[in-house]
């Protein structure tokens, strides 16, 4: 199962009055697995210049974390919709 994170992430934003967060793509629910997804193409980057390498990790380290506070709040909100998921 699939799950668009954008939703997810706009209601957030919404209560929090925060104009954006960091987050991934979408979930992908395997099972008893929540598998954060972010789909990032890099194209004409060069990743080998130290500047630009680092960039891309704060930016995604930035999108696991934001990723992991969006999901926890969903969930506590709404315990019901991640039981649906895993059981």
């Amino acid at each position: 199962m699939r799950l668009n994170f954008e939703e997810i992430a706009d209601e957030f934003q919404s209560h929090f009055r925060t104009r954006s967060i960091s987050h991934c793509d979408f979930v992908e629910v395997v099972g008893d697995r929540v598998i954060m997804v972010e789909e990032t193409r890099y194209i004409d980057k060069d990743l080998l210049e130290r500047d630009v390498y680092d960039a891309e990790v704060i930016e995604m380290v930035k999108k696991m974390w934001g990723s992991f506070a969006i999901a926890v709040w969903r969930w506590s909100e709404k315990p019901e919709m991640l039981s649906k998921i895993l059981f």
